[in-house]
């Protein structure tokens, strides 16, 4: 801004600059997974980059092996689970929080919020002896509402962004036309 204010830059320095900064993080975030891609069509048996030759060995491999199959079931399971139970959640006190006059929204906001502000050691061991309690350690359902403990913060604050978004009175003209809530 005070180089501006000299005139020594030009006026669109700052949105090029903003554009080149984005496009970098976005390529090396992305350009791992590219890389990742790449490698497992690989015919080596260690990781080379460039590739030797284009096989589906490891595919072949993974599709093949009972317990890699079992594990990725189990992970679609856990996920798809956990899912349901943020998205659910979430979606329901992101509105409450925001269609609602209630006190303190600024409280409960923070408190749905606060597993991305808690160290993941201090909420990994809460969880764990919670979890005691209640027998779920090591089962499907435990893993599924930790995961989805870490996924209702994201959810909350994407709907509440998106309902503040929305104005009231369409909901109420749906509902005098018969649309149920």
């Amino acid at each position: 801004p005070l180089l501006r204010l000299a005139g020594r830059l030009p006026q669109s320095f700052g949105t090029w600059t903003v554009g080149v900064m984005g496009g970098v993080v976005v390529a090396g975030l992305i350009l791992p997974i590219v890389v990742v891609m790449i490698i497992s069509f690989s015919s080596a048996t260690y990781l080379t980059f460039p590739p030797p030759a284009i096989s589906l060995r490891w595919y072949e491999k993974f599709f093949s092996a009972s317990n890699w199959m079992a594990a990725f079931w189990n992970s679609l399971a856990i996920a798809s689970m956990s899912a349901c139970i943020a998205v659910t959640l979430g979606a329901s006190a992101a509105m409450g929080i925001v269609r609602s006059r209630i006190r303190g929204k600024a409280a409960i906001m923070l408190l749905l919020v606060s597993p991305v502000i808690v160290p993941p050691v201090v909420l990994g061991l809460s969880l764990y002896t919670l979890f005691l309690r209640f027998d779920l350690v090591g089962s499907m359902w435990g893993l599924a509402a930790a995961h989805a403990i870490g996924g209702l913060p994201i959810v909350v604050v994407i709907v509440a962004a998106s309902l503040q978004a929305v104005d009231p009175r369409l909901e109420q003209a749906a509902a005098v036309h018969g649309a149920s809530p």
